[in-house]
């Protein structure tokens, strides 16, 4: 469980893409540790990210491109990085 939570810590984004999932607690589990979740609009981890200030729904038929544009953008991530503490404390 220590190892698992240092990736949670580690990472910027947590990622579930799955056509159904009623609620993905890896996802819930990311976002309490500060990770921005990036989920496919299908699953009832939408409304989480929906709710998340930087929450991103991707359709599960084109994530590559959509996580490509989140990994190339610079002042994204930046202000992302200033601001995603903060979003955890709060919660």
């Amino acid at each position: 469980q220590d190892m698992l939570l240092s990736y949670y810590l580690d990472a910027v984004y947590v990622v579930q893409l799955s056509r159904f999932e009623s609620f993905g607690i890896a996802v819930l589990e990311g976002v309490l540790c500060g990770c921005i979740p990036v989920v496919s609009a299908f699953t009832g981890c939408a409304e989480l990210a929906d709710q998340h200030p930087y929450g991103i729904l991707v359709e599960p038929e084109s994530p590559a491109f959509q996580l490509e544009r989140l990994k190339t953008n610079d002042v994204l991530l930046d202000i992302i990085s200033k601001t995603i503490r903060t979003y955890q404390t709060v919660y």
